[in-house]
């Protein structure tokens, strides 16, 4: 019995560890900037748009409800994939999916539009060169919160100082 409570516990948390390692520890989009993130996506039926690290779903249920793309999201940590699936399963959204995995053994080559929530050194050394290899010509990258290095914006979402900051990148 006591190793079944163990596990019950420690299994999630190693899960949710092992996920912080890959972009940043999970801190959540903020739902007032979703309309923005959106709009910068600029997403058309036919689209396929994913979330890398989507944590609790919130930008891909947000996108799904608002837009006729195909959604997607990825996650790492097992209590976060089981939330989303959850949702997803009260939700009834057809256009939505997730994926449980390490986003960076998940190929980005059909992807139209990648958001991503991450911290500098990590979208610098670690996504950048991913999305450089991986992205089709004329994908957008939408980065929350944190430019990615190297790359120029097409567009930065700020309309008030204490706002996040969006970038809009184009390949």
């Amino acid at each position: 019995m006591i190793w079944f409570i163990f596990f019950l516990i420690f299994i999630p948390l190693l899960s949710v560890a092992a996920a912080s390692l890959s972009l940043i520890v999970w801190v959540p989009t903020r739902k007032h900037d979703l309309p923005r993130i959106l709009e910068l996506a600029e997403l058309k039926p036919g689209d396929r748009f994913i979330d890398l690290g989507c944590g609790t779903g919130t930008v891909p249920r947000y996108a799904a409800a608002n837009c006729q793309a195909d959604i997607y999201g990825i996650e790492l940590a097992l209590p976060f994939y089981f939330w989303c699936l959850t949702t997803q399963f009260f939700g009834g959204r057809r256009n939505i999916n997730y994926l449980w995995g390490d986003l960076f053994k998940h190929s980005l080559a059909g992807y139209d539009v990648v958001y991503v929530f991450g911290i500098p050194d990590k979208l610098k050394s670690k996504l950048r060169p991913k999305l450089e290899r991986e992205l089709k010509a004329g994908a957008r990258v939408i980065s929350y919160a944190f430019a990615i290095e190297g790359w120029t914006p097409d567009k930065i979402s700020r309309p008030e100082p204490q706002k996040a900051s969006i970038y809009l990148y184009k390949r």
